[in-house]
């Protein structure tokens, strides 16, 4: 790991357990940029059929692609240091797993807001995100079977296992 990627002092150490609605601290950004977000996952939800219909009708991508169901990864971020963040920055990257230990496909955008009122995925941060202490809502888009639920989310600042995990 380069050393302006390593995670600021504070943050939560890798290989951390935590339940739904306890918060890890996490590195976000490179460089001088790097900056101290909570980052609280407080649970998953399956999503409808109608859910499904709005995510197809939004990207493109997903189409007509079988995708099983889809899930809401839903969080809470805090600005823990009072960095100003601007329109780029969506969240963190989480990753669900389901009951048998599989993966579960996570959906990322870039710049493509979903109109869902359930799970604001790609929203800019409000203003108040970029003071100390600001607060704002994130939700992360994942697929698996009904036969095989999202029971946990990881996060991961490198490539490879989840670093934090929430169950």
């Amino acid at each position: 790991m380069a050393a302006d990627s390593k995670p600021l002092p504070g943050s939560t150490l890798p290989g951390t357990k935590l339940k739904f609605g306890q918060e890890a601290v996490i590195t976000v950004g490179v460089g001088p940029g790097r900056s101290l977000v909570g980052l609280t996952v407080t649970g998953v939800e399956r999503g409808t059929a109608e859910d499904l219909e709005v995510v197809r009708a939004s990207v493109p991508t997903v189409g007509d692609r079988p995708v099983g169901s889809l899930y809401f990864v839903k969080a809470v971020l805090e600005n823990k240091d009072g960095r100003h963040f601007d329109s780029s920055y969506s969240g963190p990257l989480l990753r669900g797993t389901t009951e048998s230990g599989e993966d579960a496909a996570a959906l990322r955008l870039a710049f493509i807001e979903i109109g869902l009122l359930n799970c604001p995925m790609g929203a800019p941060p409000p203003p108040e995100f970029s003071t100390r202490g600001g607060r704002r809502d994130h939700c992360q888009i994942v697929f698996s079977s009904p036969a095989n639920p999202v029971t946990s989310v990881g996060f991961q600042a490198e490539s490879g296992k989840p670093d934090i995990t929430w169950e």
